[in-house]
C-alpha cells in the first residue's frame, strides 16, 4: 500500500504537489526558484483553439485554457525546431534567472524571445526536453 506522503515527489526539499489550484514554487538543484508553467504535448491532429506560430511553422493551443496547463503542439514538416521537441512531451518551468537555470545543462534551443517580455530556452534532461521561461519584471 502506498501512502499519500509517499506519492509526493520532493524537489529540493519542497513538495511539488499543489493545493487549492495554486502553483507552488519548486527549488530545483542548481536552478534557484522555479514554478510549473505548462506541459507541451506533440500531436499530429488539429486541436480546437490552436494558433499558428509562423516563425516556427507550428500550431499550439493555449495552456491557460485548462486547469493543468496542457499545451498541444502540432508541427508542419518544415518546422525548424529540434526533433526532440517535435516528438517528446516537454515540461515548462518559469524561472527567475534563465542564465542560472541553463548553467551546466545541455542546451537544446538557445535563449530567445518568442514574444515581448519573455525569454525561453530548452534543455535536455534524461533524454527529455525541458523548457525554461523567464518573464521580465514589471
Amino acid at each position: 500500500m502506498i501512502r499519500d506522503e509517499d506519492r509526493r515527489h520532493k524537489v529540493g526539499g519542497s513538495s511539488s504537489r499543489t493545493s487549492g489550484g495554486t502553483r507552488q514554487r519548486l527549488a530545483g538543484k542548481g536552478l534557484g526558484s522555479m514554478k510549473y508553467h505548462h506541459l507541451g504535448i506533440p500531436t499530429t491532429s488539429p486541436r480546437p483553439g490552436e494558433v499558428y506560430l509562423r516563425e516556427y511553422r507550428a500550431f499550439c493551443t493555449n495552456h491557460e485554457s485548462n486547469p493543468f496547463g496542457i499545451q498541444w503542439m502540432r508541427f508542419e514538416p518544415n518546422c525548424p525546431l529540434p526533433d526532440l521537441v517535435k516528438t517528446v512531451p516537454h515540461l515548462a518551468f518559469e524561472v527567475d534567472d534563465l542564465a542560472r537555470a541553463l548553467e551546466g545543462r545541455e542546451i537544446l534551443i538557445e535563449p530567445n524571445s518568442p514574444s515581448e517580455g519573455v525569454l525561453v530556452a530548452f534543455v535536455v534532461c534524461d533524454g527529455a526536453p525541458v523548457e525554461f521561461l523567464e518573464f521580465s519584471k514589471k
